[in-house]
């Protein structure tokens, strides 16, 4: 199956629906280990979609689908810079030229943050579904939060 956009593995809020037939392909089904400060809100995940052309893709779909136990999971949607600090990281060489023209115009993000409760400091885990708007993707994240 071809994609015709730029997904980056980096987070989104928006209300998209999904035909009840559709089933998405699972691309990513991982665990990503962070270790965050008591008392400060950390950003431990991010998604953003370009299209070839450098225009937006829109309709992106995250949940917090399992709760930390010793925090809050929430969910904020801002515009940001495409930067080379977010193409290397979480793409192949063939994808990162593909994008290469892309860094320095904004681009829609949502980002996943993630805040222990006062006193807590020890282990926690989340976990995040993002799905693509036409359900043609979806990225399973767990997270594994060390809080110090």
């Amino acid at each position: 199956m071809r994609r015709s956009a730029i997904i980056l593995i980096a987070a989104t809020l928006t209300s998209a629906s999904s035909p009840s037939h559709a089933q998405p392909m699972i691309n990513h089904d991982r665990v990503l280990t962070y270790t965050v400060q008591q008392g400060t809100r950390s950003r431990v995940w991010f998604v953003w979609g370009l299209l070839p052309d450098c225009s937006t893709r829109r309709g992106f779909n995250v949940r917090v689908v399992t709760l930390p136990r010793h925090g809050t999971a929430s969910l904020e949607k801002t515009n940001e810079v495409v930067s080379t600090d977010w193409v290397q990281p979480f793409m192949g060489r063939r994808k990162q030229l593909q994008a290469a023209h892309c860094i320095g115009r904004t681009a829609p993000v949502i980002s996943v943050f993630y805040k222990a409760r006062p006193g807590f400091r020890g282990e926690d885990s989340m976990a995040v579904v993002a799905t693509s708007a036409n359900v043609e993707w979806q990225n399973i994240l767990r997270f594994q939060i060390t809080v110090r």
